[in-house]
């Protein structure tokens, strides 16, 4: 088992990767294809508080189901002792159910290598196929995880070959999800925190808006300063202060950030047409 070619961020992935393919050699008996890195855990920035320790985990196709149902189990295990414990109340159950149906907040990823190759967003990461189409902008995201994902184990693959064609439809898919995310975050805040809905709905907002316009993957700070130079919207600098440092619950607050994701997905199309028009 070799994981020296993984630079980990943070100690903490580092002791995540080594346990993941302990528990493959150990456990299970065989080891993965490849496991690769995207989100913040590959392009730094990782914040153990905020963020997910995002690990796609490849299959070689000749693994069985039962096989691949035993590595969900233990690594649902091994999310849990590492980022978080799953909660037992109705509201946690709805939440869990929605996050695994879309794939957000969630430390793992498994596929068979042939969901790789296929580049179907519900196959590789393994999402419920009617709920990812209609709220999830599956090709935006593909493009932007394949841009900036790093193999940290085994196997690695030539990702420009998974590039897909983006259009208007994916921005707004992009909005309907993290305005969804942000009514989460409201409702929810009500009666416990809940800053990952807040800073994910701000976060995927600013990333997916910004690989729309560039075609490039950044951190979360560099997008936002990206976006502060061509929209007057001063909820990005308290989205900056606010990274890690919790939310003030109140409805001019819950309104001016709003606007925000509702400016930058709907400027974002605008904005890429005058890019275009200045390169012509």
């Amino acid at each position: 088992m070799d994981s020296s070619n993984f630079k980990a961020s943070t100690p903490v992935l580092e002791k995540y990767l080594k346990a993941i393919l302990k528990i493959f050699e150990d456990k299970l008996g065989f080891l993965p294809a490849s496991v690769i890195s995207f989100g913040s855990a590959a392009k730094g920035g990782f914040n153990h508080k905020i963020s997910d320790a995002d690990f796609l985990i490849v299959l070689d196709d000749g693994v069985g189901g039962a096989a691949r149902r035993a590595v969900f189990s233990y690594m649902l295990t091994l999310q849990e002792y590492f980022f978080k414990a799953r909660g037992s109340s109705l509201l946690d159950r709805l939440l869990y159910f929605f996050e695994t149906g879309t794939g957000m907040f969630k430390s793992f990823f498994i596929c068979f290598e042939r969901d790789l190759l296929s580049a179907s967003f519900h196959r590789v990461f393994n999402v419920n196929r009617f709920l990812s189409w209609l709220t999830v902008p599956g090709k935006l995201i593909l493009n932007s995880v394949f841009s900036s994902c790093r193999v940290v184990y085994g196997k690695k693959y030539d990702f420009k070959i998974f590039k897909r064609g983006l259009n208007s439809l994916q921005i707004f898919k992009s909005f309907m999800l993290c305005s969804l995310l942000y009514l989460f975050f409201i409702l929810i805040n009500c009666f416990k925190p809940a800053f990952k809905y807040f800073y994910g709905s701000i976060k995927w907002s600013l990333l997916n808006c910004y690989f729309y316009l560039t075609g490039g993957s950044v951190k979360v700070k560099e997008a936002a300063l990206f976006f502060k130079k061509l929209l007057e919207c001063e909820a990005l600098d308290r989205f900056l202060f606010y990274q890690g440092r919790g939310f003030k619950s109140n409805l001019k607050e819950y309104f001016n950030f709003y606007r925000l994701i509702f400016s930058l997905h709907f400027k974002a199309p605008k904005l890429l047409a005058g890019r275009k028009l200045q390169l012509v």
